[in-house]
């Protein structure tokens, strides 16, 4: 029984470390947001200029990023866009046409 206990430990104490890598995530995505720089920027529905668009974002256009792939981000829009997308629209957007939102904390 000892035997058994024993290797029980030394596993679980093994297999501790490998879990929790495995769950650390990437680098978070900012919390606040993005907002979109562009003056027209094509939403697209994936990772290149070879993936049709779905609309445009404007200058303004608030939008969330879950992904990142090369230079774009899969991104959702926030609310309805300045072109009338409605809230909920996910695409993807170069990530030179977006900057993160500044998060402030009001005391």
């Amino acid at each position: 029984m000892r035997k058994i206990t024993t290797v029980f430990v030394l596993a679980t104490a093994l297999l501790v470390p490998v879990s929790a890598q495995a769950a650390a995530p990437g680098k978070p995505f900012n919390s606040c947001g993005y907002e979109v720089t562009g003056k027209a920027v094509k939403l697209r529905t994936g990772p290149s200029v070879r993936h049709p668009g779905i609309g445009q974002l404007h200058r303004g256009d608030d939008v969330s990023a879950d992904k990142a792939k090369g230079a774009w981000y899969r991104v959702s829009t926030d609310n309805r866009s300045i072109s009338g997308l409605p809230a909920g629209t996910e695409g993807w957007i170069r990530k030179a046409y977006v900057k993160e939102r500044v998060c402030m904390q009001l005391d």
